[in-house]
């Protein structure tokens, strides 16, 4: 429990100095309340001497301007709670998950479930919070709560001060050995509840699938099954918390309760104390005894969090694959690119090695090849989503490791195969890296990607909402916007299309091939498995096993009779 604190302490340094003042003000707050414990004593003392009525009325005075100043305090101290340590630490935790992931390779991201990373952020994020607000309202409190009362009960009854301290001791000896028996079951747990955020999420995506070949109650018995096992889980940790630990903790307290009384009386018979410092003693001691559930709640309230908390904090920590460490954030020489004997790979696979080519800035190039020859990870390389281990890249004759990560990917626009559109209108799919863009612009840039004419037959034209992943536009139409974005990206002078034609039908190929001509004086690079897409291109770069085996135009290729020409011949390509 202790090692989540902290690590929920790290994870909220920027918050650490609002907390500190946090507690001191809570100091004063726990302060006031002991004073006010004795108001009653002080009743009956008061009672005792006899005193006037215009003490009375002093007395009544004071307690009401007490009661105004503490409110105004406790009404504070809630505002604090609520806007600082409740509100700003969940956006932080939600900002520093989304810029972590952001700064992790596509690499590792292939490597993880989507799914399962939002339900480890949400989750997690949603524990710290839950955990936060407990520290706050409970423990912090409860903590300066227990300092402050044991100090005038060591004075008035040293043995009800030990009896409380060892009750406290054996109560989170109760709590602790609880925890470590309820851990593997939480963790289990929420191993099972990560599966279940995977599949649902699987399964709404393939819905389609699912119910056009009739299985639906296979797909929701399957989810049953993995939900019934996380509830026998539960029952099973419910069991324990409420009969072993709850009840051998309330035995504690209630025997506690008892020796308080004993002591308490004998005290009173001997004359040790009167009768407004009993009712004083018994109030602290019970302040005193709810502070240890106090406690409780708060180790609870860890024990439960602790798993998501450790696993958001694990993400929060994640390396990248590799350090940007550029220094390079602009030049004046053309932007030739440069692969000088590249090698890449994972473990002993090499996927391509000793790779050298060179392009120009201004031509249009293409990358072809059979499936697996390694024209995907040029792209990752040249991005630098992943690091060479041997070789050299070049952009405008500096190597790649000494540009500025972000100064040069600012200068590349990119197509993907897979075109991540997003659930809202066109407009702002289309205006995604530019807000400022203005509505001339991007007609412009929709015109030269031919998708223009197309939007204005929608509903509502650039307002028109696309669905989820752009599910209400066709194959051609998500490549042509994706086109016309990377066109409005003013300061690309690089782009960069990964298999742009590849699942669509003929007029949208053509459509999608002028629309790549349209780009004028900028180096263009295509990866592409249907040679016609880029027949016309300035050079072509044929690669196979990792390495550039032919090179020339189209015609030139097909002189050689190699690799190129053969696989021209099977698409009937002249």
């Amino acid at each position: 429990m202790f090692s989540t604190v902290m690590k929920v302490w790290e994870m909220l340094k920027p918050f650490h100095k609002a907390f500190k003042l946090f507690v001191v003000i809570m100091v004063i707050y726990e302060g006031l309340q002991i004073l006010e414990t004795y108001t009653l004593g002080a009743v009956l003392n008061l009672h005792s001497q006899n005193v006037s009525w215009q003490t009375w009325l002093g007395f009544l005075a004071i307690m009401l301007i007490y009661d105004e100043l503490f409110m105004r305090l406790d009404n504070k101290i809630d505002e604090r709670i609520i806007r600082i340590h409740t509100d700003q630490t969940y956006q932080y935790l939600k900002n520093s998950a989304m810029k972590k992931f952001f700064e992790l390779t596509l690499g590792w991201h292939q490597e993880k479930n989507s799914a399962v990373l939002v339900e480890k952020v949400n989750r997690g994020v949603d524990k710290v919070h839950e955990l936060i607000t407990t520290m706050s309202w409970e423990f912090i409190p409860g903590l300066i709560q227990l300092c402050l009362t044991i100090i005038p009960l060591l004075f008035i009854s040293p043995w009800l001060a030990l009896v409380l301290l060892v009750a406290l001791g054996i109560f989170m000896t109760i709590t602790f050995k609880g925890y470590e028996t309820l851990k593997p079951l939480r963790e289990s747990r929420h191993d099972m509840q990560e599966e279940e955020a995977k599949l649902f999420v699987a399964n709404v995506r393939a819905i389609q699938t699912v119910r056009f070949s009739g299985q639906e109650d296979g797909f929701v018995g399957g989810f049953e099954n993995i939900h019934n096992d996380i509830i026998k889980s539960a029952s099973k940790e419910v069991k324990i918390v409420i009969y072993k630990v709850f009840r051998n903790r309330i035995r504690v307290l209630t025997l506690t309760r008892r020796l308080i009384m004993v002591i308490l009386v004998t005290q009173l018979l001997s004359g040790g104390i009167n009768i407004a410092l009993l009712v004083y003693a018994n109030t602290l001691a019970e302040k005193l005894i709810t502070s240890f559930w106090r406690f409780a709640r708060v180790f609870d309230q860890a024990s439960k969090a602790s798993e998501s908390a450790n696993r958001l904090y694990e993400l929060l920590n994640e390396k990248p694959d590799m350090e940007d460490n550029g220094y390079i954030t602009a030049t004046d020489k053309p932007l030739d690119i440069e692969f000088d004997s590249v090698s890449f790979g994972y473990e002993s696979n090499l996927i391509v090695e000793k790779l050298s080519f060179k392009i120009p800035q201004g031509l249009f190039v293409a990358i072809v090849g059979p499936s697996g020859a390694g024209k995907s990870t040029v792209f990752s390389l040249l991005l630098r989503d992943r690091d060479i281990q041997n070789g050299i890249i070049c952009i405008g004759g500096y190597p790649l490791q000494d540009w500025n990560l972000k100064s040069f990917r600012d200068q590349v626009a990119v197509v993907p195969q897979q075109v991540d559109i997003f659930d809202t209108t066109v407009w702002e799919n289309l205006v995604l890296l530019n807000p400022d863009l203005t509505q001339q612009e991007v007609e412009e840039a929709c015109k030269k990607a031919y998708i223009h004419d197309r939007i204005m037959e929608f509903p509502a034209g650039y307002q028109t909402k696309v669905g989820e992943d752009g599910q209400r536009l066709s194959g051609g139409e998500r490549q042509r916007l994706a086109i016309a974005r990377a066109l409005l990206k003013k300061s690309a002078k690089i782009f960069l299309f990964d298999e742009p034609t590849s699942a669509l039908d003929s007029e949208s190929e053509s459509k999608v091939e002028e629309a790549m001509k349209s780009i004028q004086g900028k180096t263009r690079i295509v990866i592409a498995h249907r040679l016609a897409t880029v027949k016309h291109a300035d050079l072509i770069l044929v690669l196979d096993k990792g390495q550039v085996v032919e090179q020339g135009t189209h015609s030139e290729l097909l002189s050689k009779n190699g690799l190129y020409a053969s696989l021209a011949s099977r698409q009937n390509l002249e």
